[in-house]
C-alpha cells in the first residue's frame, strides 16, 4: 500500500496538513503532519507535495541507530515508534523522496497512512492524492 500524488494538482490550501496533524496528534498545526507542502517560491501556484512514498528500498530504517522504525505487516508499511525515536535525523539525510522530517518536538514525522484510510485523500479538495494498494 502506498499514497501517491499529483503536485500539479496541489493548490496549497494545506488542508491536508492540519487534517493529519488533527488526526494523529489532535493539534491543527502543519508542522506536526505527516505530509507537507512546500511553496516553490518565487513561481507563483507550484507546490512540491512531501510525504512518505513507502518506497522499496526504505534506507530510513536501517539509517536508524535506535531502530524507532518498524514494519506493519498489516498494511505492508513502515512506521516510527516515536518512543524511540532520539530525533538525530539519519533518515531524513537519506530519504531519497524527502518523505521524513523532524517535528518542532525533535521526533521523525513519515506518513503511517492513517491505518489504511489517509485523512489527506478524505480532505484534499482537488484529488491531489490516491492510495494505490498493491
Amino acid at each position: 500500500m502506498r499514497l501517491k500524488s499529483d503536485e500539479k494538482k496541489c493548490v496549497g490550501c494545506l488542508l491536508c496538513t492540519v487534517a493529519c496533524s488533527a488526526k494523529h496528534l489532535k493539534t491543527f498545526n502543519p508542522e506536526y503532519s505527516d505530509c507537507a507542502v512546500e511553496d516553490r517560491f518565487p513561481e507563483p501556484g507550484e507546490y512540491h507535495v512531501h510525504h512518505c512514498t513507502q518506497c522499496d528500498e526504505h534506507p530510513c530504517t536501517g539509517s536508524c541507530p535506535e531502530e524507532a522504525f518498524f514494519e506493519d505487516k498489516k498494511l505492508g508499511i513502515w512506521r516510527i515508534d516515536w518512543a524511540k525515536c532520539n530525533g538525530c535525523g539519519n533518515c531524513i539525510e537519506v530519504c531519497p523522496y524527502e518523505g521524513c522530517w523532524l517535528s518542532p518536538k525533535e521526533k521523525s514525522l513519515k506518513c503511517d497512512l492513517c491505518d489504511g484510510n489517509p485523512e489527506c485523500i478524505q480532505v484534499c479538495p482537488k484529488g491531489v492524492y490516491e492510495l494505490v494498494k498493491e
